[in-house]
């Protein structure tokens, strides 16, 4: 019960809200929906503020400082290594992005991504089809 007034007090960073969210769901077993009935959000909400706990220290560190938003860090979240998570947060923040410009710039590293993945198996080809000449 503490945990759901805890809630909806003003105040609350995303991460403290989100390990809020998550310590219902793991203490009382608690699904997204019934907390979001109970606190009267959004089941997707619920959902998207727990994944925040998915993103690395030094992201949550910059959501708690409020040098990023939630709206700025969620496409963080489609990044794989902690290190390309912070410079994308570290380019968000220097280029003072908006939500929308972050979500931007996070489909440009995923195309470049796939094009080094491409491009690196296209040069083991050649070297597999090289060895076997």
């Amino acid at each position: 019960m503490a945990l759901v007034e805890n809630l909806q007090r003003e105040g609350l960073d995303p991460i403290e809200e989100a390990l809020a969210y998550q310590g219902l769901m793991d203490t009382y077993k608690q699904t997204q929906e019934m907390i979001s009935a109970r606190l009267g959000r959004s089941r997707s909400y619920i959902a998207n503020m727990v994944r925040l706990l998915k993103l690395c220290d030094s992201v949550q560190k910059d959501l708690i400082e409020g040098d990023l938003t939630v709206g700025q860090a969620r496409p963080l979240l489609a990044l794989r290594s902690a290190a390309q998570q912070m410079e994308a947060a570290e380019r968000i923040k220097e280029g003072e992005l908006s939500a929308r410009q972050a979500e931007a710039l996070l489909s440009l590293y995923k195309i470049r991504h796939l094009k080094q993945r491409l491009l690196s198996r296209k040069v083991r080809q050649r070297y597999v089809l090289l060895w076997i000449v």
